[in-house]
C-alpha cells in the first residue's frame, strides 16, 4: 500500500490491520468485503498523522476545496465529544451518516447499552477501505454491533436490517458526521431516507400484527362454545375419500363463478379458504370446510 513517510510516533497503519478487519468482514458481510477487496491501494484516501499521533484523512469537496474529515490535532477527543452529545437512553439503533476513519463510530459504540447497534451510511467504498487500514473494527464487526450500508438498495437494506427490526423499531436516532456529508451529501440522504422508510415499515408491521392478533383472540372467544362442542377432526379421516373437491379462495374467478357453486353442493366437497367464506354464506352456500 502507499507509504506516507510518517514519523516514528505515528500509529500502525497497513495491511496487517486491514487483513484483521477484513477477516471479520468476510465472515459477516461477504458482499461488502468483496467490494472493498477490489479497491486498489492507490484508490484509498490520503491519510496524515495528527499532533496526537492518530491519523486523519484528507479529501476534497465537490468544488475542489481541501477537507480534513477529522481534527488535525486530536481526532480521539473530537470523537468523544461527538459521542457525548448522543442521547443513548431509549434508543437501540443509531444511524450514522459518514464513516471517515471511524473514530466517532467507535466512540459511540463504547457508550452503547444492551444489544444496541450502529448502522453506518458510507457511500464511498474507498473510504471504508481506508478506515479499515487505520482503525480496529474487528470486535465491533464480530459482535454485529456495527453494520455498513453503501447505497439505498432496498433488497440489501432489508436483508441486512431485518434481523434487527425489533431493535430499530423500538428507538432509532439519526446522526450526521458533518465533514463526511460535505463530500457526498445526496448519497447520504438517499441511504438515511431508505432506512427511515424501513423503520416506518417495521412499526407498521408490528401494529398490523398486534391488531390482527386482537381480532383473532376475539374470534376465538366468540366461537369458543362451538369449539368445545364440536368433535375433533379425527372423525373425518377418509370420510370424503374418492370424492371431488373444490377449493374456494378469494379472487376474480370467485366473483364470476360463485353462483355456480350452489349447484355443486352435495356433488363435491366444498372447501372455503379464509375470506371466501363470508361471500358464500351471504348467498346461502354453506361449504363443507
Amino acid at each position: 500500500m502507499t507509504t506516507l513517510g510518517t514519523p516514528p510516533h505515528a500509529p500502525a497503519v497497513g495491511n496487517d490491520l486491514f487483513v484483521h478487519n477484513m477477516r471479520q468482514l468476510w465472515r459477516h458481510d461477504p458482499a461488502l468485503a468483496l467490494r472493498i477487496d477490489a479497491v486498489a491501494d492507490e484508490d484509498r484516501f490520503p491519510i496524515e498523522p495528527t499532533k496526537s499521533g492518530a491519523w486523519t484523512v484528507r479529501a476534497a469537496t465537490p468544488d475542489g476545496k481541501p477537507l480534513y474529515l477529522h481534527s488535525k490535532y486530536d481526532p480521539a477527543t473530537e470523537a468523544d465529544r461527538f459521542a457525548a452529545t448522543v442521547e443513548i437512553e431509549g434508543n437501540f439503533g443509531f444511524v450514522v451518516s459518514g464513516l471517515g476513519l471511524g473514530y466517532h463510530v467507535t466512540a459511540l459504540c463504547e457508550r452503547l447499552q444492551g444489544d444496541a447497534i450502529v448502522i453506518v451510511c458510507e457511500p464511498s467504498v474507498e473510504m471504508i477501505a481506508t478506515a479499515l487500514t487505520c482503525v480496529d473494527f474487528t470486535k465491533l464487526i464480530e459482535s454485529r454491533r456495527i453494520l455498513f450500508l453503501t447505497d439505498a438498495d432496498k433488497t440489501r437494506l432489508h436483508e441486512l436490517l431485518q434481523p434487527y427490526g425489533t431493535l430499530i423499531m423500538l428507538g432509532t436516532q439519526f446522526l450526521r458526521h458533518e465533514p463526511s456529508l460535505r463530500l457526498t451529501e445526496p448519497e447520504h440522504g438517499a441511504i438515511s431516507g431508505a432506512i427511515a422508510e424501513f423503520v416506518t415499515y417495521t412499526r407498521m408491521t408490528l401494529m398490523t400484527l398486534v391488531s390482527n392478533s386482537k381480532i383473532t383472540c376475539q374470534n376465538i372467544a366468540m366461537n369458543l362454545v362451538h369449539y368445545v362442542q364440536t368433535p375433533p377432526i379425527d372423525i373425518l379421516r377418509d370420510r370424503f375419500a374418492g370424492n371431488p373437491c373444490i377449493v374456494i379462495s378469494a379472487g376474480p374467478s370467485l366473483s364470476r363463478n360463485i353462483d355456480q357453486l350452489a349447484a355443486l353442493k352435495g356433488k363435491a366437497v366444498l372447501c372455503a379458504v379464509q375470506t371466501a367464506l363470508k361471500p358464500l354464506m351471504a348467498r346461502g352456500i354453506v361449504p363443507d370446510f
